[in-house]
């Protein structure tokens, strides 16, 4: 799977919530217009209480169009993945292999980590880990220790090396208030919480879409910065 293939797929999601908004503004709009006639030959008060609840709707659509799911989907498969080659020309692979292994052993918290990261080739590290998201989802039914377990490689190169974040899991506790029942639910990332319904699971879902790309996005920078300046941030092991 190539990054313009990732790529490619992004800018198609993006146009299609493009496309898919501006119709929806059109709409509100028209109707907006509709109940303002309706308002000169009607109660006032129940007319702007109309258009108040058709600007409401338009506003949440708004948000969720713009801060919603915007995690790259690998166009074969189409699951979330992250992948990007970087290129560092000055550096040997195996300088390079060093580094990234280095940042994964201090960076990823996973107890899988030392599996696969020894490679005589200094070629790949494949790694796992895990990483606690926000837990403030509540009300009757709750949403607890939400956590994402996911995929972590590198492949490297004389001069470049290429990141592979995916296999993305979704980790948490549904806890009924009141009750003391407390159930575990491992699902796809994709999914988000639609285990619980419709109406429960859209606003967390995509409260946590938009924390896992921050944080990928965050970790993916953090390995880059570590690989082109040999130190890892935080790090204070230079004493």
């Amino acid at each position: 799977m190539s990054l313009k293939n990732v790529e490619h797929s992004e800018v198609k999601t993006n146009f299609g919530v493009r496309i898919t908004f501006f119709v929806f503004a059109i709409i509100c709009i028209n109707r907006h217009i509709s109940i303002l006639k309706i308002n000169k030959y009607v109660n006032g008060s129940w007319a702007n209480y109309l258009v108040k609840r058709q600007l409401v709707y338009f506003l949440m659509l708004a948000n969720m169009l713009v801060k919603g799911q915007m995690i790259p989907v690998d166009s074969v498969t189409h699951k979330f993945k992250y992948e990007e080659v970087v290129q560092v020309s000055e550096l040997k692979q195996n300088e390079i292999y060093d580094r990234s292994k280095n940042w994964i052993v201090r960076t990823l918290k996973s107890s899988d980590n030392a599996v696969n990261l020894d490679d005589p080739d200094k070629a790949s590290i494949n790694a796992t880990g895990n990483i606690l998201l926000d837990n403030r989802y509540g009300g009757l039914l709750m949403f607890t220790n939400i956590t994402l377990n996911f995929k972590y490689s590198v492949y490297c190169k004389e001069g470049r090396y290429k990141v592979v974040v995916d296999n993305f899991t979704l980790n948490y506790y549904v806890n009924l208030a009141g009750s003391g029942d407390r159930q575990l639910r491992i699902t796809p990332l994709e999914e988000g919480f639609k285990k619980e319904g419709a109406y429960k699971a859209n606003k967390p879902t995509n409260k946590t879409f938009i924390e896992v790309d921050q944080k990928i996005n965050a970790m993916i920078s953090n390995l880059k910065s570590s690989v082109e300046n040999g130190k890892v941030r935080g790090d204070k092991s230079d004493w």
